[in-house]
């Protein structure tokens, strides 16, 4: 400029050319402005930039939603684990009706107890509300109570299973066979003594058995007397 001013012609003077450089923003005015960042220029460069938080805390942040994530799928396959072991006992308890089976569990040291509806039934108990095992014992026949409870304190001492055939006696005066497959399990969550089994009215099978043996007592009689017939007959032969 100076050259001009001296009287230098202009077009003696050796052209330059200046590089424009990328235009620069400062954040804190953009935002001080409302400006957005889509409203700028190609190639803006906007400095003094406020990381946001997950910027800031990157591998938190994925560490947080990683974890929530494995909860969620944990939380799905414990629910669909759920949902399959119901669906199991419901097959369970359906199989086991249909075989006139009576499923129960109850714990010793709280007299808690939970049975099917076709075990409430066989031994004459409420069909709904809540059940004590002191009530199923008071259903047993007196002469069979000391047995049952020998049983199932033996099992619990040794954890293994039980088999027994007891009567029972129903508050409608009738008596009926009942046979019983249980176990005692000491391991069980939270402690102490979980007893479980199943039962099945055998009450017919008895009266059978019953039946048969009065018939082979008659018929061991019938054949005492046929013989000894035909002993007083050969005797009264020879006489």
């Amino acid at each position: 400029t100076s050259r001009i001013l001296e009287g230098e012609p202009a077009s003696g003077l050796p052209s330059v050319t200046l590089s424009m450089t990328d235009p620069l923003y400062d954040w804190r005015e953009l935002k001080h402005w409302g400006i957005r960042d889509g409203s700028l220029p190609d190639g803006a460069v906007i400095q003094f930039r406020e990381p946001s938080f997950f910027e800031a805390h990157a591998r938190t942040a994925a560490l947080v939603v990683g974890v929530i994530g494995f909860q969620a799928v944990l939380i799905a396959l414990l629910l669909q684990a759920r949902r399959r072991a119901r669906e199991t006992d419901a097959s369970l308890r359906f199989a086991a009706d249909a075989a006139q089976i009576g499923l129960w569990q109850a714990r010793a040291e709280t007299d808690d107890m939970t049975a099917s509806s076709h075990f409430r039934k066989m031994f004459g108990l409420a069909e709904r509300g809540t059940l004590q095992l002191s009530e199923v014992f008071d259903r047993i026949h007196p002469e069979d109570r000391v047995g049952v409870r020998e049983a199932i304190e033996q099992s619990e001492d040794k954890n293994r299973t039980f088999d027994l055939e007891h009567r029972i006696h129903r508050e409608d005066g009738t008596v009926r066979w009942i046979a019983t497959h249980g176990r005692t399990d000491s391991s069980q969550t939270g402690g102490g003594i979980g007893i479980r089994g199943a039962s099945l009215d055998i009450t017919k099978r008895r009266e059978a058995e019953a039946d048969l043996a009065l018939q082979r007592r008659e018929l061991a009689l019938l054949s005492r007397v046929s013989t000894l017939g035909v002993i007083s007959g050969a005797l009264a032969h020879e006489l």
